[in-house]
């Protein structure tokens, strides 16, 4: 009997060590479990959402009621590719203060769009007001009914960011107010690969790109500015991008960046502009450094510092190094 007592103490020991292991490894029944997927809520949606959701394919069209949907500051809201959001009315906004996960794919892009999908400004847009999001495939149309007027506005995100690929902001615009495909108003937005088109209608300031503030940061890579109702600028207006390093970059159909006011770059930042960019300067306004400027154009591709729309008639200040 002592033989089998002894190997069933042992096989005990062994049961305990193999299960400790597991738990390290993640591999047993004690392990932490991964987040489980938020549960499916179909619409209509209104008001504020307090906990984590998904709104999912099989729900879809999503229908956003009212002044629409705010995503509450810790929350994230995940949206599954294929889905269609709607804006009932001009004033509907998805507005973000948590987290927006819309990771469609190119075979079944997320739509935001109007309840009509029909003309410009027939619903608010998503709105990241201090919230972040990770943006994949996505389609915005029909944006910028009510202030902020654009397909995608990002506010005041601080630390965080909103990152946007492989996507399209189009048809925005109306005969009043300032209108744009990306509105950044200190906030961090990384965008590449994403088409901006039919942006503008003839009434205000229309760009498929608005930059705002010191404390703006944008890293826009490979997108594309086409068949717009405006010319193919982006603005920098606010003293854009004073705050920190940043890059004009050029984008596919870029005729220029604009600055319609002065820009002076903050002692601790510097400003990247690449070769062949040119930089207009709307009257009287100029481009104050008080950091550094690296503007490295070459022989082929010189950088071209002019007034707005490189007039004649308009004069703009100067390039002052104000201890930069």
């Amino acid at each position: 009997m002592r033989p089998l007592r002894q190997f069933g103490f042992l096989t005990f020991v062994f049961i305990l060590l193999l299960t400790g292991f597991l738990i390290l490894v993640g591999g047993g029944s004690l392990a932490a479990s991964p987040h489980a997927p938020a549960a499916c809520v179909p619409g209509p949606h209104s008001g504020h959402i307090t906990a984590d959701e998904t709104w999912c394919l099989a729900d879809s069209p999503h229908q956003m009621t009212g002044e629409g949907v705010i995503v509450d500051p810790g929350v994230t809201l995940t949206i599954e590719p294929g889905v269609m959001v709607k804006g009932h009315q001009s004033n509907t906004h998805l507005q973000i203060q948590g987290n927006l996960q819309a990771l469609g794919t190119a075979g079944a892009p997320i739509v935001f769009t109007s309840e009509a999908d029909s003309n410009h400004n027939q619903w608010g847009g998503l709105y990241f007001n201090g919230g972040t999001g990770d943006l994949q495939h996505i389609v915005v149309r029909y944006a910028g009914g009510a202030d902020p007027r654009a397909d995608i506005t990002v506010a005041n995100t601080g630390a965080g960011q909103v990152h946007i690929r492989d996507s399209e902001l189009r048809s925005v615009g109306a005969h009043w107010g300032d209108e744009a495909g990306l509105l950044i108003d200190n906030g961090h937005v990384t965008m590449e690969n994403t088409l901006l088109t039919d942006i503008g209608g003839g009434g205000g300031i229309d760009t498929p790109i608005l930059i705002k503030g010191p404390d703006s940061q944008a890293t826009l890579t490979n997108n594309r500015l086409e068949n717009n109702n405006v010319r193919n600028v982006i603005i920098l207006r606010d003293n854009a991008l004073a705050h920190h390093d940043a890059t004009l970059a050029d984008q596919i159909g870029l005729e220029a960046y604009v600055l319609q006011s002065s820009l002076t770059i903050s002692p601790t930042a510097t400003l990247t502009i690449e070769p062949g960019l040119t930089l207009e300067m709307d009257e009287d306004k100029g481009l104050w450094i008080q950091g550094n400027l690296q503007a490295l154009g070459t022989k082929d591709a010189p950088i071209l510092f002019t007034s707005q729309e490189d007039r004649a008639d308009v004069f703009w200040d100067s390039i002052r190094f104000d201890g930069g």
